[in-house]
């Protein structure tokens, strides 16, 4: 026996899906090209910042007396923070430009963080150091030079700070920035003292919560994009937990 369904008890089709500004060309055009504050909340941000802080923070307590001038990690540190921050929510140079600029830019304000820590800003003094270094690394020989060294930790900081704010806040890839800082943390634990071991503890601990809050700030944002209501305090409420 056959069931027949008239026209006026036949469900309606579904009405289309409508595009989302985001998605239509008018949507991106309309996108600002500068945005001061990350989506994901300055806890996120913050988190981020002291897990890198952490794992400075452990190269400079070991401060060898064969290699003065470890503070100027800190402010190399800040600034590449500060460029990841600044690269990440521009819109308006394309990436490889923007990497490339952030790169030179640390290269050369380590240089002169360099020279300034150890050689008292002369900056042509650093340049023959380099030569000297560059032309026993190609003969395969030692060079036990403090300075170089300064100067590629200062850089491996800038650099450091720099990709684990790309990679926490642009490539949604939070885990490689805790692999990245917990390498260097560990190896430079090689050299440290027993009791300094509180570094790998900390960072172990900021790093759990940068994990779990990125992870609230990913369903925080699908819950937007789905139109779902939840508690604006969430936020703080995972704060205070």
């Amino acid at each position: 026996m056959q069931t027949l369904i008239s026209p006026e008890t036949s469900p309606a089709p579904a009405p289309p899906v409508a595009a989302t500004p985001e998605g239509t060309a008018a949507g991106r055009a309309r996108r600002p090209l500068f945005v001061l504050w990350p989506e994901d909340g300055i806890i996120t941000v913050l988190l981020l910042c002291l897990a890198v802080y952490i794992t400075i923070a452990s190269i400079q307590a070991v401060n060898p007396p064969w290699a003065p001038g470890m503070s100027i990690l800190t402010p190399m540190t800040l600034v590449g923070l500060l460029m990841g921050l600044i690269a990440v929510q521009q819109r308006a140079v394309p990436v490889i430009v923007v990497h490339l600029v952030a790169v030179v830019i640390g290269c050369v304000l380590a240089f002169w963080q360099t020279a300034g820590a150890v050689l008292a800003g002369d900056r042509g003094v650093l340049w023959v150091h380099l030569g000297i270094w560059l032309q026993r690394a190609l003969h395969n020989k030692t060079n036990d030079d403090f300075t170089i060294f300064l100067l590629f930790l200062a850089v491996l900081s800038y650099l450091l700070a720099y990709l684990s704010f790309w990679l926490v806040i642009h490539s949604r890839r939070p885990w490689l920035a805790v692999l990245a800082c917990g390498v260097v943390l560990l190896i430079n634990l090689d050299f440290a003292n027993p009791d300094e071991l509180i570094f790998l503890v900390l960072f172990l601990l900021v790093a759990l919560l940068l994990l779990v809050r990125f992870t609230l700030a990913e369903n925080m944002r699908l819950w937007r994009f789905r139109r779902l209501r939840f508690s604006p305090d969430l936020s703080w409420d995972f704060l205070q937990a």
